[in-house]
């Protein structure tokens, strides 16, 4: 599929607030998490980003271009806090595995204007 095809996107990601933010650029091992999406400029870059140490699986990194991403002013809008939520248990815990899921989400979708481990929230 190709991803610059945007009548194949699933726009239908979490809502979020990026208030004063940068874009990143993303180098493998690491992956990208969030995206600007197709009606934001700049169109489809990444905002926040993650690493695992494969010789140390407790060793996480996750970078976001915004200082104020989580901020009390902007914490409780849309969807912030959801997104808060799954990075503080995938950092925290074993229990979110974002593996498998980037990466077939990735091989479809780079442009998805969510948290790609959405689903391990219940």
């Amino acid at each position: 599929m190709d991803i610059r095809d945007e009548s194949k996107h699933d726009n239908t990601g979490l809502n979020f607030v990026y208030p004063y933010g940068a874009t990143l650029n993303v180098q493998k091992p690491a992956f990208p998490l969030l995206s600007s999406g197709p009606i934001s400029y700049p169109m489809n870059r990444p905002l926040c980003s993650t690493f695992v140490n494969p010789s140390n699986k407790n060793a996480k990194l996750v970078v976001i271009g915004s200082v104020r991403f989580f901020g009390d002013e902007f914490v409780d809008k849309e969807d912030n806090m959801k997104i808060l939520d799954v990075l503080f248990k995938w950092a925290a815990t074993d229990e979110v595995e974002l593996g498998d899921y980037v990466t077939h989400v990735l091989c479809v979708d780079t442009t998805a204007s969510h948290v790609l481990c959405v689903d391990t929230l219940s």
